[in-house]
C-alpha cells in the first residue's frame, strides 16, 4: 500500500474491483414474417402485400406480392399474378409477371404467359404460354421489345 501525502492510503491497481460495463448486443433483425395461405383454404378476389407469402391452398382471383411468392406443391392458383420473385411447385393458371426471378420446380405446371429478368425451370416443369425473360417488367413502362424472347407454347421440361 503505498501513501499519499495527505497520509491516507491509496488503493494499488490490484486492490481495484473491475465493475464490468454494461454494453448493449445489437438487436438480431427479425425476418419480415411471410403470409401463409394454408392447405385447405380458398380465397377469391383481389388481394396481396408488401412482404413474402406462401400459397399451399387455392386462390383465384388477382395476386399481387412485393416479396417472394411460393406456391406450395399442391397449390392452385387461378389468378394474374404479381411478385417481385416466384417460385412454383404448384399449379398457377394465369399470367405471371415477376419484378425479378421465376423459379419452375419439376412438380410445376404453368398455363399462363411468363414474364421476368431470369427465369429457371427444373426438368419435368411444364409451361404452356409464352415466356418473356430479360425486360424488365414494368406496369407503367410502355410495350417493347424484351432482350430475349422465347415461344414455349406447351413445352415440357
Amino acid at each position: 500500500m503505498a501513501f499519499n501525502f495527505s497520509g491516507k492510503p491509496e488503493k494499488d491497481a490490484e486492490d481495484e474491483v473491475p465493475v464490468p460495463s454494461y454494453v448493449p448486443t445489437p438487436a438480431t433483425p427479425t425476418p419480415p414474417p411471410v403470409t401463409v395461405i394454408a392447405k385447405g383454404v380458398r380465397i377469391e378476389g383481389d388481394f396481396g402485400g408488401d412482404g413474402d407469402m406462401r400459397i399451399d391452398g387455392e386462390v383465384s382471383g388477382k395476386l399481387t406480392v412485393g416479396g417472394t411468392l411460393t406456391v406450395g406443391p399442391d397449390a392452385k392458383i387461378n389468378a394474374e399474378v404479381k411478385a417481385g420473385s416466384l417460385v412454383v411447385s404448384g399449379s398457377v393458371q394465369g399470367n405471371v409477371t415477376a419484378n425479378a426471378r421465376i423459379d419452375l420446380k419439376s412438380t410445376a405446371n404453368v398455363k399462363g404467359d411468363l414474364r421476368a429478368q431470369t427465369l429457371a425451370v427444373e426438368p419435368g416443369a411444364a409451361i404452356h404460354g409464352s415466356v418473356n425473360v430479360g425486360a424488365a417488367p414494368s406496369s407503367t413502362s410502355t410495350p417493347h421489345e424484351p432482350k430475349a424472347s422465347k415461344d414455349l407454347k406447351d413445352a415440357k421440361v
